[in-house]
This record gives structure tokens, C-alpha cells and sequence, in this order.
């Protein structure tokens, strides 16, 4: 689980921070919280171009030069959160319509056929309508035939991503949409999503479980 941060404690050392506590941050193998806070302040605008080069060679040095494309499988728009801001809210009057696997399926070969290797399984976040049993199975129909799937769903118990990761999901994606927590009251009016620590603590329950990949969409 993710420890709460103290918002108003990293703010006072981001304020804090001098250029040499961002220099001396640069020169680290690793870095802690008030390293962070020293490259994110004020003081560090200078050192945006060797912060870019430094990053570009750990991404490079995990993942090497390459460019993944993956396709996005829409497999339902049923939601039960009522989100300000999103079509898939469960109060907007449109089409409902969620796939059988059998249908899932097929997608998934029409994408494999053009070419693509890694697909997004999404939804909207209707855990009874399309819960772990519809993805686990769909996975393991899929697996072989995919280099990569991915899920963007609705929140799931740490022992809910170890199923799917045994079942062959490798990545796991999931937005908090802001981290100010009055902001996320006032868009979140109802159903789970409404749960900000829930949502928060969500990408330590997949790392946990084994997940390769967790996309925070920061």
C-alpha cells in the first residue's frame, strides 16, 4: 500500500530546495522523496536538459530503442460510477453494449490480422457485468496469439491481478484523473470510483500481484 503523502511537507521542501540540493540530487544512483523534491523545484529549472538526458538513458538502458504500438479492444461501456466528465457515466441515456467473449474474441483476431501484438483490453468499470471471470477467460483464449495484453478496467483485489496475470495479463493501467483530493470529490459523484484511496493504493495491488507494467497515466 502507498503511505499517504504529506502534501504540505513536500511542498515546503520543493520551495526549499537550492540549486546545489538539485545537483546533489542529479548525482545520485538513487534518490528519495526530498531528491524529488529538490528536482521538482524552482531552483532546478536549469537543470531541465541533463534531468532529460538522465531519463532518457534509464528509460533506454529498461526498455532500449524501441517503440511500442498497442491497439485499444473496447469490451463494454456498462459503468456504474458517475463521473462529471466521462460518456460512460451511468446516468448518461446512450447504447449499452458489453461483448460476449465469442465476440471479444474475434475483435482481438481483427487486430491480430493488421499487424498489432499488444492490445489494451478496456472497459468501463461494471465489476458484475464484466468482473475477473470475463477477463481471465478472455486472456487465456488470447495469450498465445499476443505478445502483450493489458488491461484498463475497474479496480481489482491484489488476488484478482495475480488470476490475470496467470492467465497471461502483463500490464496494467489505471487514473487517478487528479490527486487533489477536493478536486476528485467534486468529478467523482457516486459509485466506487468515488473512493479515492481505493483508486490510490491501486497500483501497489498490481505490482504485487506480479505485474509487469503499471501505467499510472502521469
Amino acid at each position: 500500500m502507498f503511505a499517504p503523502p504529506d502534501f504540505t511537507r513536500l511542498r515546503q521542501w520543493i520551495f526549499r530546495s537550492t540549486e546545489e540540493d538539485a545537483r546533489s540530487a542529479l548525482k545520485r544512483d538513487r534518490i528519495d522523496i526530498r531528491d524529488l523534491a529538490a528536482l521538482l523545484s524552482p531552483a532546478a529549472e536549469s537543470f531541465l536538459p541533463q534531468m532529460a538526458r538522465r531519463s532518457a538513458g534509464i528509460t533506454t538502458q529498461r526498455f532500449g530503442k524501441v517503440i511500442q504500438i498497442y491497439a485499444p479492444l473496447y469490451l463494454s461501456n456498462l459503468c456504474t460510477n458517475r463521473c462529471a466528465y466521462c460518456g460512460f457515466s451511468v446516468n448518461n441515456t446512450i447504447p449499452r453494449r458489453k461483448l460476449s467473449l465469442d465476440e471479444a474474441e474475434a475483435e482481438a483476431m481483427i487486430l491480430h490480422r493488421r499487424g498489432f501484438r499488444h492490445i489494451l483490453l478496456v472497459s468501463g468499470e461494471a465489476p458484475r457485468a464484466l468482473g475477473t471471470d470475463y477477463l481471465e477467460e478472455l486472456a487465456l483464449r488470447l495469450r498465445d496469439r499476443f505478445a502483450a495484453l493489458s488491461i484498463e478496467v475497474q479496480p481489482l483485489d491484489r488476488d484478482e491481478y495475480v488470476r490475470l496475470f496467470r492467465a497471461g495479463i502483463t500490464a496494467v493501467a489505471v487514473y487517478q484523473e487528479t490527486y487533489d483530493r477536493e478536486v476528485y470529490a467534486r468529478v467523482h459523484h457516486g459509485g466506487r470510483k468515488r473512493d479515492y484511496d481505493h483508486r490510490l493504493d491501486t497500483p501497489a495491488r498490481a505490482a504485487a500481484a506480479g505485474m509487469r507494467e503499471v501505467g499510472l497515466g502521469a
